[in-house]
């Protein structure tokens, strides 16, 4: 799902939203555990002045097979990005 914000008067932000599952079959060598992953992400281009620089902020949560030595967790950034020429 992608969300462009200038139609609803929110120029420079974007967002988009991903939902994976990954399973892997049970009683292999390399088994691993199977996921679900939900990621969101949140983009916000500057315009005038501050147009080189733009923001991210990124948050997923991931869900793996407890039983199979998996994890669960939350993963947030925010990333300040600025385009420049070296």
């Amino acid at each position: 799902v992608l969300f462009r914000s200038a139609q609803y008067g929110l120029p420079g932000l974007t967002a988009t939203l991903t939902h994976t599952r990954a399973t892997v079959p049970d009683g292999r060598n390399f088994a691993k555990p199977d996921q679900v992953e939900t990621d969101v992400d949140l983009r916000y281009y500057f315009s005038g002045k501050l147009k080189p620089l733009w923001l991210r902020l990124r948050g997923g949560y991931v869900d793996q097979d407890v039983t199979m030595g998996g994890d669960t967790y939350t993963d947030l950034r925010f990333i300040v990005n600025y385009d420049f020429s070296l």
